[in-house]
């Protein structure tokens, strides 16, 4: 199988940087002595003459120090000026930290095979101060030397290449975008990693053509509400190309962040009361995602809980005032109780800490059933409230399906999961040029009903059978 023939500008470049390094040996005296040259795809040796091949990608390494140029198929990647290391042997950091340089006008015209360098009068274009970075290309005490002015110019063409624009031979470059993520860990129920599923379904895989920079809120949302601003703040400074982020909490601080970058929500119950969005249909603004609740989930909920467990007359409402949207949980929860004549106690755990007193509260009362309310801080600690209700026999109802799966009894909600693999969607959108305030606010069309019938056994409750007749899934 035939080569594919390298780019004439490419042939050029590498051309030009090889005599350059012919002519530096010769000048230092050196004999060719190999280098090491430390980047970010490996350590390896070179010398003035060659320079290993890179096993893998297809890279290939030229160095003529301190230069170092790496191609791919033969079309340059990137030109750096290395930075000597400290040591018994000559070695060179050439990771990339070592930045471009920005280009200015270097006064030689010249035209070598018809290209010619592009600015004013076919100037070619070279690395700022390159002259005071690069030793050799300094004038010499006594005037200049001969050999050392040939290798500066030999570079200058090098670099000049480089920068110029490529014949339309040369291959372009894949660009990968930056995703910024201000949500739940890894560990909270398989959520980010629904959100990948979601992006490599699309096309999208880390480290090829997207990069995930990461900011986890469970600390935040256990009592360290002052941390979310500061890793909203630490994401924008990254400046993404789209936000994405889990819940109202998280939204209001990556919005008092960036009023420019893309901002996808997840799982917010209210945008519009949150202040995130004008309006589902329209979000005006640079924010738009994902609703999680409509405004009669409480009250259904409330009813399911009712239909389940027919005898109950007195329920406890635990809620989280920190949330949001609690006061508007709270009024629905007692719109809902007044309709279906149960007895409707409210109490509030702002933290962990604070759960415990809870339901040794409920259990002083005699509560029949408890309906949890609470936002992400719930969520992240849905096994101490499982348990915490099972130890006092506590028949409990949730709006995730999470808690019924660590041992909860019932829930009415929409899918989590499904939301984190949705939000995909909309930063594809986003990636290929929509706008935030293009994109409506797409509100859940699917609840799930979900019952674990093992814990109702535990409780010695007997689940209706037209309840469980209606259960998305019942957990035996």
């Amino acid at each position: 199988m035939m080569r594919p023939r390298p780019p004439v500008a490419s042939v050029l470049i590498l051309g030009l940087l090889a005599v350059a390094a012919v002519v530096d040996a010769h000048a230092a005296g050196n004999g060719f002595q190999r280098q090491t040259i430390l980047t970010e795809w490996g350590t390896f040796r070179c010398s003035a003459i060659d320079c290993a091949q890179v096993p893998r990608a297809n890279l290939d390494v030229y160095w003529s120090a301190p230069t170092l140029v790496v191609t791919r198929n033969h079309v340059p990647l990137v030109m750096r000026t290395c930075q000597p290391l400290a040591g018994p042997t000559v070695a060179w950091d050439c990771r990339p930290r070592q930045h471009r340089l920005p280009p200015v006008e270097l006064d030689v015209p010249v035209e070598l095979g018809g290209l010619r360098g592009h600015g004013p009068r076919g100037r070619l274009v070279m690395p700022e101060r390159a002259a005071s970075r690069v030793p050799s290309m300094g004038a010499a005490a006594d005037g200049g030397h001969p050999v050392i002015d040939r290798r500066a110019v030999l570079l200058t063409l090098g670099a000049g290449l480089l920068a110029a624009p490529l014949p339309v031979e040369a291959q372009p470059t894949r660009t990968i975008h930056t995703i910024g993520f201000l949500g739940p860990p890894p560990s909270a129920g398989g959520l980010v990693q629904a959100f990948q599923q979601g992006l490599r379904d699309l096309g999208y895989v880390e480290g090829q053509n997207i990069r995930i920079e990461y900011r986890y809120t469970d600390v935040a949302l256990q009592g360290h509400p002052d941390l979310l601003p500061r890793l909203a703040a630490e994401l924008v400074q990254l400046k993404p190309d789209v936000l994405v982020v889990s819940v109202t909490e998280a939204a209001l601080a990556a919005k008092n962040a960036t009023r420019t970058i893309p901002i996808v929500m997840v799982s917010v119950p209210d945008p519009v009361a949150a202040g995130l969005v004008t309006s589902l249909a329209r979000p005006d603004g640079n924010v738009t995602g994902l609703s999680r609740r409509t405004r009669d989930l409480v009250g259904k909920t409330f009813q399911l809980l009712k239909e389940a467990l027919p005898e109950t007359v007195r329920v406890d409402l635990l809620a989280n005032p920190t949330d949001p949207l609690s006061s508007t949980m709270v009024a629905d929860a007692k719109e809902a109780a007044k309709v279906l004549g149960v007895q409707l106690k409210t109490l509030e755990a702002r933290a962990p800490a604070d759960l415990d007193g809870a339901f040794s509260t409920m259990h002083a009362d005699r509560a029949g059933a408890v309906l949890v309310v609470g936002g992400v801080g719930f969520y992240l600690n849905r096994a101490q409230i499982v348990g915490l209700a099972l130890r006092h026999r506590l028949p409990s109802v949730f709006q995730n399906r999470e808690f019924v799966e660590a041992g909860g009894l019932l829930s009415y909600a929409p899918s989590t999961t499904a939301n984190y693999q949705r939000a995909a969607v909309y930063v594809d959108k986003i990636l290929k040029g929509a706008k935030p305030a293009d994109l409506p606010v797409e509100q859940p069309t699917k609840f799930e009903l979900v019952i674990n019938l093992k814990t109702a056994k535990a409780l010695g409750l007997t689940i209706p059978p037209s309840v469980l007749a209606r259960a998305d899934e019942v957990i035996q």
